[in-house]
């Protein structure tokens, strides 16, 4: 019970003098993923996404503030209409927003837990290679949506597809 009361009381003093900001140690040095987009550098990371010049300067770093969600990007990728898309370990599937400069996401697949390994934009959809198969997403106009249109368990279904 004394053991109980000492960690308590020193649990007390930390939260009322130590740091009022959380500190995040995520990896910025790693590089996973490198994509051009409009004559800027886009660099991903194990905590973000860095716009690069080419005279090689940050010019910003995307973080959870600029749209970012997610641990380690596994894909940079554009689409046919020169859209950026990324993806993450964690599930997280989002797109470069050239005019307000910040980062977009939808949480279909994130929220179903399932790990991200590559996507690939085809024909409007996004083919999404994850830990369960592969998800075809149908992206709506307005991007707040995609649905799950189709999901290949096993390579032989993804090659009877006659769209393919």
């Amino acid at each position: 019970m004394v053991r109980f009361r000492i960690s308590a009381v020193l649990f007390l003093i930390l939260c009322l003098f130590g740091e009022t900001e959380w500190t995040y140690h995520t990896d910025i040095n790693t590089i996973y993923e490198i994509a051009l987009h409009n004559s800027s550098l886009f660099i991903g990371t194990q905590s973000g996404i860095a716009r690069v010049t080419t005279d090689g300067e940050v010019e910003k770093f995307y973080s959870a503030s600029d749209g970012y969600a997610g641990v380690h990007v596994t894909r940079l990728v554009h689409d046919g209409s020169n859209t950026l898309w990324y993806s993450t370990l964690d599930g997280y599937i989002g797109r470069y927003n050239d005019a307000t400069d910040r980062l977009e996401v939808f949480l279909e697949i994130a929220r179903n837990s399932i790990q991200v390994n590559d996507i690939l934009p085809l024909d409007g959809d996004i083919l999404v290679a994850s830990d369960r198969g592969i998800y075809r997403l149908a992206v709506k106009d307005n991007f707040l949506v995609a649905e799950v249109s189709d999901v290949y368990r096993q390579i032989a279904d993804l090659v009877d597809e006659s769209k393919f």
